[in-house]
């Protein structure tokens, strides 16, 4: 991935590129304590990278957002669908189907929602929502509604991701984001 060339609680600078300056990992909290997901929800690792005609660190997703999965999940970073971490996921659809237990329920569900956004944020719209309709669970909770369907559920994620600061700046890079819902 890159040498860490200093880490806190919720960044770390990185030299992902190799270019001699450090990117940014910032972990982004727009789905902590979101009242479309149990328990805490989730935080979604964003790039951030300097941007010399802004005169700001923006979010840049796609290969430097790859990278960041690289180390932390075997598979080719390039090829999110077909990565191990994905296929973890798709491996717990039949436990989750089967046993009808709301922890596995839970579990699964908040796996799915991390993996939806590290595909969000890699600028891969198309996969994200193939992947969650390829992964179908029983129910969807959320922290302060019992239940929601599918569809429901999806509406509420995608617009969670759009209350992220980083967003727009997802979305100039990566256009088809805008057409999720």
């Amino acid at each position: 991935m890159g040498e860490v060339l200093w880490e806190g609680q919720y960044e770390e600078f990185v030299d992902l590129d190799g270019d001699g300056e450090p990117e940014i990992l910032h972990s982004d909290p727009a789905h902590h304590y979101a009242e479309y997901l149990p328990h805490k929800g989730v935080w979604t690792t964003v790039v951030l990278d300097w941007d010399p005609e802004l005169g700001r660190y923006r979010a840049v997703g796609g290969e430097l957002q790859r990278r960041t999965l690289a180390d932390t999940h075997v598979g080719d970073p390039a090829d999110l669908l077909r990565s191990s971490w994905i296929q973890e996921l798709r491996a717990q659809i039949p436990d989750v189907q089967a046993e009808g237990s709301d922890r596995i329920q839970v579990e699964a569900q908040l796996n799915l929602a991390s993996s939806i956004s590290q595909l969000l944020w890699s600028g891969e719209a198309e996969e994200a929502r193939a992947l969650f309709e390829d992964f179908p669970l029983p129910s969807y909770y959320g922290g302060y509604q019992d239940e929601r369907t599918a569809d429901e559920w999806w509406e509420a994620y995608v617009t969670g991701c759009q209350g992220s600061k980083y967003w727009p700046d997802l979305c100039e890079a990566y256009p088809a984001l805008l057409d999720l819902l």
